[in-house]
């Protein structure tokens, strides 16, 4: 059984595009298992590192490049979803996240 729980991804995410990302919650629910995405509007690429300024990556193995930046408030939101998660299961789950300088956007609460 694949556990996903929730995808978290940024609207305007080049490097890992929302469609497919909906994909697989499609998948996974259609399977009878638990899953879910939100997508943060004005969101890039690793929109939860808020240390993160505008970076647009001409050069990425895409055909238009990427863009990474932080989204503080697509962050904050995300932080409190998984907060809201955490306390809905009774404080069970996986603890908060180690931020870090990875390029990451697409976020799960359990994958």
């Amino acid at each position: 059984m694949y556990e996903c729980g929730h995808l978290d991804t940024g609207e305007l995410d080049h490097w890992t595009t929302s469609a497919p990302c909906a994909q697989l919650v499609s998948s996974i629910r259609a399977s009878s298992q638990d899953a879910a995405i939100t997508l943060y509007p004005g969101a890039h690429h690793a929109f939860d590192n808020v240390t993160l300024g505008y970076i647009h990556l001409s050069n990425a193995c895409l055909r238009k490049g990427a863009t990474i930046a932080g989204n503080a408030e697509a962050a904050a939101s995300a932080r409190r979803s998984d907060a809201l998660t955490r306390r809905a299961a009774g404080g069970a789950g996986r603890p908060a996240r180690a931020r870090s300088s990875r390029h990451r956007s697409t976020r799960s609460s359990r994958c």
